[in-house]
């Protein structure tokens, strides 16, 4: 999507931090506080917004409980967003050619007219990139997501592919916004501080007209707060908190190199550090070694024993098949 100064990431609210691909780095998210893609963005550097990305970079969640991802232009006030399952689409990534000469030149060849770009990018079953996990025989994998384009809301809280909400805390005034991608009559929407109602009203929404609500924040502690938008049988259609449940998440760590083979303490771990480097196709690190330790170490070990045939099979090396499965 064509971006400018004024683009931010519409990343989930529990979002924390974010991996490179094949999570070999990690920073902290919105606010990064150290070197990532080799700048350093101390003491304190928002990188939802573009406009503070310097160079290429690929930002991918550490995980969420949410099924949203996108990203809103808040010049135009309007913006694209991805909705699916979580626990089927985990992967929520943006990236980015950077706001500096290096990348504003890849954009010119890239484009044809609007400028620079952002790619939104989503993965189901997976939550980072690349991926090559391997398919079994007619196994199949089905998935449903939905990109739709959406309008005033701005940093939206949390999305279905039906309602969009928004709440911020702005100017000493509390505002919520609501979006509705349909028609979408009689609907209860109620604000929270714990027990006490601070909104409790009826409203039609629908891509035409935008549910806004102001209210003064005095006396009122907004990380209390608990929106919920309900249709008109009463069920619950969306909702949000800003009731945190996890105030001090740390950093995660980023992948560490395969140990040795020799260093892996069993042919469990042997085997899988093998098959991952093959489905990885890792480029400095061959499977081979690991499963010739598993095999030094238990000669009958199924698994290995058919991974390393099927690697010197796929190869051509039939004398290193015969020889690993002893055939004459």
């Amino acid at each position: 999507m064509s971006v400018g100064d004024h683009y931010q990431s519409v990343f989930p609210p529990d979002v924390h931090a974010v991996f490179d691909h094949g999570k070999r780095d990690v920073s902290s998210f919105p606010i990064a506080t150290g070197t990532y893609y080799k700048v350093d963005y101390s003491p304190g550097t928002d990188i939802s917004r573009y406009k503070n990305i310097p160079v290429p970079t690929s930002y991918m969640a550490v995980g969420s409980d949410y099924n949203f991802v996108g990203g809103y232009e808040h010049d135009t006030k309007a913006g694209m967003l991805h909705v699916a399952d979580h626990h089927i689409s985990p992967g929520k990534k943006q990236w980015t050619w950077g706001n500096g000469d290096f990348g504003v030149a890849w954009d010119r060849n890239l484009t044809d007219a609007d400028g620079p770009y952002i790619e939104l990018m989503t993965g189901v079953y997976t939550d980072n990139q690349p991926d090559f996990a391997w398919i079994m025989p007619y196994e199949e994998k089905s998935f449903t997501q939905y990109f739709m384009p959406y309008r005033e809301v701005g940093m939206v809280k949390n999305a279905t592919k039906d309602l969009l909400v928004g709440l911020e805390e702005e100017g000493g005034k509390i505002i919520i916004r609501a979006f509705a991608t349909s028609d979408q009559f009689n609907l209860t929407i109620t604000l929270k501080e714990k027990d006490r109602i601070l909104i409790d009203e009826i409203a039609a929404i629908s891509p035409e007209v935008i549910f806004v609500k102001e209210l003064t924040s005095d006396g009122i502690d907004f990380n209390e707060l608990i929106l919920k938008i309900k249709g008109n049988k009463k069920d619950v259609l969306i909702t949000y908190s800003t009731i945190s449940t996890d105030q001090n998440k740390e950093l995660p760590q980023e992948a560490k190199p395969a140990l040795q083979p020799s260093d892996i303490s069993n042919n469990e771990e042997l085997f899988l550090t093998g098959q991952h480097l093959e489905q990885y196709r890792h480029a400095t690190y061959s499977p081979v070694p690991y499963y010739q330790e598993a095999l030094f170490r238990d000669p009958t070990d199924l698994r290995s024993n058919n991974a390393l045939g099927a690697w010197y099979l796929r190869r051509g090396s039939f004398l290193r098949v015969s020889h690993t499965f002893g055939l004459q």
